[in-house]
């Protein structure tokens, strides 16, 4: 797909999505209504989760971040189970002794990593809004 049938796709998504029409018809890989009904059932919650917008979006306006803490991070990359997770020292418990030698790499460097928890929504939607038309 090049970028204008993209930019088509992407206009034709959001009038649906604005006007809570199914979108019947496009590749699964490009209906919001049938990504949106697969979230509720896996979480519960109304809405698509977009995380590479809104990673996009935050460091282009990082005031679009509403709450967020510095945390050493790292990528699973040895579990069959969580292979790929973010995983986060949210409790600030990587310099204790039974967690020391998994966050060695980040002690020795000090590297922590602004994470943001929360998401100033209607902001996100506006500068959303702006980039598809």
């Amino acid at each position: 797909m090049n970028s204008e049938q993209q930019r088509a796709a992407c206009a034709f998504l959001y009038q649906h999505w604005k006007d809570g029409t199914r979108c019947d018809g496009l590749p699964p890989d490009l209906c919001a209504a049938d990504r949106a009904e697969a979230y509720r059932v896996q979480t519960g919650e109304t809405g698509i989760s977009l995380p590479d917008p809104i990673a996009m979006a935050i460091a282009l306006r990082p005031e679009l971040c509403s709450s967020s803490s510095m945390h050493y991070v790292d990528i699973e990359t040895a579990s069959e189970l969580t292979r790929g997770m973010t995983v986060v020292d949210r409790l600030n418990v990587a310099g204790d002794g039974r967690n020391r030698d998994l966050w060695e790499w980040a002690l020795l460097a000090q590297v922590k990593t602004h994470v943001c928890w929360a998401l100033d929504v209607e902001g996100w939607k506006k500068a959303l809004y702006a980039a598809l038309v």
